[in-house]
Order: structure tokens, then sequence, then C-alpha cells
């Protein structure tokens, strides 16, 4: 096996709703850029266990307010 502990060694991801749902390409790169941070980085751990739905609902908020 070349990758014997199955990690991902690499992404290919398209700007996710930026064509049929005209998601501008700036908020869509901010999103994925924070999606990225959270989840392979382990930043803002707040939102991953967050102790308020308020939390996540206002980090929501920036994610589609973002242009």
């Amino acid at each position: 096996m070349e990758n014997p502990e199955d990690q991902i060694t690499s992404v290919l991801c398209p700007g996710l709703g930026t064509a049929v749902g005209e998601m501008p390409p700036k908020r869509c790169a901010f999103q994925m850029r924070q999606a990225f941070e959270i989840c392979a980085l382990g930043r803002q751990s707040s939102l991953v266990n967050p102790s308020h739905l308020s939390v996540v609902w206002t980090h929501h908020d920036t994610m589609q307010s973002y242009s």
C-alpha cells in the first residue's frame, strides 16, 4: 500500500455552490477555508463542541453573509 495509514494526501474541491447555487466565489472560498481550519487543523474547537447553539448559529450567519 502506498498510504498504509489511509490518510488523505490531496484534495480536489471545485467551487461548491458557485454554479447552480450562484454562491459568490469569494464566499465559497471563505467557507471552504473555514471547513479546512476546523476539520483538518482543529481550530475553533468551540464549533466542534459548542457550549450553546448560539455559537454555531453566529458562525453560520458569518458564513452566509461573507462577501
